[in-house]
């Protein structure tokens, strides 16, 4: 009779237990370590996708704040830079690219990437387009009338009442509205709108500049400018321009203006006002005077009608009146109108005509 040891074959059932179970340990320990590095790695990929799209978006905020200020630029707005970095010594950087699309439009591209050894590991793109809002294209401290022949490209401020003939593509900030004509924005009440007129004078400008004097109390065909550093030119008493008078730098006129001939031209030079008069200026039946950059007038702006009128590219400030009977043709360009200001003896400040930004859209 065959005796079986049933505690041998019991010892080997055990142990092939044990290892059943130790390989189905090892597979769930690996599968679970498999998995944990995947959800790892996509967690870092997440982190990596955040932090990439957050720098992307620094990026236009970057570009916001120089393009409403570009005070301390060499050209009229920032056109972008290459390798921004908000930590120095950080592998991530972010590229920015401006182009103007329009007046106060501009399209933006920021892409922020990560760098190891001359090649990117990631990268992330935004493409934006920022909008210049509220900005002033004609700003009047007092009642103001404009005929059918005038064009506001921007926003208009009326400290007084508004009678619109003509077509405004843009917000109106009016005391008073005694006929809104042709306005595709909004109409609001002046005190929505905190910007002023710019805090300068005569003599912030005189103490700042190289002086060009006007001794004639009239111009004709005489080209003033460019100057090399950038010079005003200035005239003490009233001044009458005729016809061809081109002017690059600034023109100041302590008195009145007075425009009788057409093919004038005055254009900013940078940080500076185009037109600064402390009294009146008046354009006549036939004269024209076309402005690049912000125009400044402490009294009141008659246009009479006819043309070519006043056409200004950048911003026209009155502190009275505007009577525009004749052409008027205003667009907003804070790109040529901001300048710096002088607020009070010792302080310098940024001034323009943009009191915000906002961007219409952002594709990631």
């Amino acid at each position: 009779m065959k005796i079986i040891n049933t505690e041998k074959n019991n010892k080997g059932v055990a142990l092939l237990a044990v290892l059943f179970i130790v390989m189905v340990i090892t597979v769930l320990s690996v599968g679970f370590i498999s998995r944990s590095d995947i959800e790892l790695a996509c967690g870092r990929n997440m982190i990596n996708r955040s932090e990439l799209d957050y720098l992307a978006e620094s990026g236009l905020e970057h570009a916001k704040g120089l393009i409403l200020n570009p005070q301390e630029l060499d050209t009229e707005y920032w056109g972008g830079a290459d390798r921004q970095q908000l930590a120095s010594g950080s592998d991530a950087y972010y590229d920015v690219r401006v182009v103007e699309s329009g007046e106060c439009n501009y399209s933006v591209t920021s892409t922020a990437y990560r760098e190891k050894a001359g090649e990117r590991t990631a990268k992330n793109v935004l493409l934006a387009e920022l909008r210049l809002d509220p900005s002033i294209a004609l700003w009047a401290g007092n009642n103001t009338t404009v005929s059918n022949n005038a064009t506001i490209n921007g926003d208009v401020y009326c400290n007084g009442t508004l009678t619109n003939g003509g077509h405004i593509d843009g917000d109106v900030f009016a005391s008073g509205l005694a006929d809104a004509g042709d306005v595709i924005g909004s109409t609001n009440t002046a005190g929505e709108l905190s910007l002023g007129f710019p805090a300068v004078t005569v003599d912030n400008y005189i103490a700042n500049y190289p002086i060009v004097p006007i001794d004639s109390n009239g111009l004709f065909d005489i080209s003033l400018g460019p100057y090399e550093p950038v010079e005003v030119c200035y005239r003490v008493g009233n001044l009458t321009i005729y016809d061809g008078v081109d002017i690059d730098g600034m023109l100041i006129v302590k008195g009145n203006l007075n425009i009788k001939g057409g093919g004038n031209i005055i254009r900013a030079g940078k940080n500076l006002p185009a037109l600064f008069v402390t009294g009146n200026v008046t354009i006549e039946e036939n004269g024209g005077l076309d402005i690049a950059g912000l125009a400044l007038v402490n009294g009141g702006v008659q246009i009479n009608a006819g043309t070519p009128g006043l056409i200004v590219t950048g911003g026209l400030f009155a502190q009275n009146s505007i009577t525009a009977a004749g052409s008027l043709n205003v667009s907003s360009s804070p790109a040529k109108a901001a300048i710096i200001t002088w607020p009070q003896e010792g302080v310098v400040e940024n001034w323009s005509p943009a009191t915000g930004a906002v961007y219409k859209s952002i594709e990631r």
